[in-house]
């Protein structure tokens, strides 16, 4: 467990006091403290924003058993975190609106995070209880809000073209927006067209004109 503790430590004095990713450090709500339970157990990790304690909770090992290692403790630390940021940026009444598509909007804005978080440091990074949401357009019920829209404004890759054409895959022709340009599109949006539009209206960029296409792949999942 020292070593779980080690890790978890290190991504949160990263998100905290070593930000090299530009983005909102979480909060400051409860005097700036953000509660981070390690267990030496099994389970998916988790954030609460329901004012209980811990505000986050962190398992030695996934839910199938297998122990995470030190890229995934670290990188999904950050995810978790996040979401504590998104709900100080977004306020805890847009944060906690009960729809599908918000929950897409979170856990779509958290596995950008621990992707570029991931991968900065861990270049071959996979988290393996969503192991394919950096590309993959996911189906399944309790899955299909981890999308990789984030993933997909940033990068150059059209996922569709590069793996066969399969519609498990979205169409991605968006590339060059920035972790920070995102986070801040999604103050207070409750649905994927007001993130569209805030990009759209705040920021310039030669791809633009393709953010609807890709947007769509995630509205109707």
């Amino acid at each position: 467990m020292s070593f779980v503790y080690a890790h978890l430590h290190r991504a949160a004095n990263d998100y905290w006091y070593n930000n090299q990713i530009g983005i909102k450090t979480p909060n400051k709500n409860l005097g700036g403290k953000i509660k981070i339970g390690a267990f030496d157990g099994s389970g998916r990790a988790n954030y609460s924003n329901r004012f209980i304690v811990p505000d986050i909770e962190m398992y030695r090992n996934f839910s199938s058993g297998v122990e995470r290692n030190a890229s995934q403790l670290y990188a999904i630390t950050f995810h978790e975190l996040a979401h504590t940021s998104h709900r100080d940026l977004s306020g805890a009444s847009v944060y906690s609106t009960n729809t599908a598509e918000m929950d897409r909007i979170a856990e779509s804005w958290a596995v950008g995070v621990e992707s570029v978080v991931g991968r900065r440091l861990y270049p071959n990074y996979r988290d393996f209880e969503r192991e394919f949401s950096f590309s993959v357009m996911r189906t399944d019920n309790d899955t299909k809000q981890y999308t990789p829209l984030v993933v997909d404004l940033m990068d150059n890759s059209n996922q569709r073209a590069r793996f066969g054409n399969s519609t498990n895959f979205p169409v991605d022709n968006v590339n060059g927006y920035t972790l920070k340009q995102i986070e801040d599109a999604l103050k207070g949006v409750k649905t994927l067209d007001e993130w569209r539009l805030n990009l759209f209206n705040m920021y310039t960029n030669p791809t633009e004109g393709n953010l609807v296409e890709l947007f769509n792949n995630y509205k109707n999942l």
